[in-house]
């Protein structure tokens, strides 16, 4: 979706990249100019700012700033490949999410997740 849209070697992060996030970086839950949300920092000291942009399901809007969930680009194929894994955080903590969001319903590809392209 996002090499479609943007072009060049923009792209929807792999788990692999999401799993970097929650294993190599310190996660601190914070506010933005006004925004709840997840600060990443590396040890190189780059770091980025998630929102806590909440969830949408069908027409409902949930958990804005509370929670945060974020789409991979990696179905799940063995489980069920109508769902994704995806990144979910609060100020309880970050995970990867393997088609079931520990905070939320069962992250189907029809629900309203946000999603954070990367370009490499």
């Amino acid at each position: 979706m996002a090499h479609v849209l943007w072009g060049g070697n923009w792209r929807i992060p792999s788990d692999e990249l999401f799993e970097e996030l929650v294993e190599h970086t310190k996660q601190r839950w914070i506010k933005i100019n006004g925004i709840n949300g997840m600060l990443f920092t590396g040890s190189n000291g780059h770091s980025i700012f998630l929102p806590a942009a909440g969830n949408r399901y069908g027409t409902s809007l949930s958990y804005v700033g509370s929670e945060g969930s974020y789409w991979s680009r990696m179905l799940h194929a063995d489980f069920d490949p109508g769902q994704a894994y995806s990144l979910s955080f609060s100020s309880d903590g970050v995970g990867i999410i393997q088609g079931y969001c520990g905070y939320c319903t069962n992250d189907g590809r029809d629900d309203g997740l946000t999603v954070r392209p990367v370009c490499h």
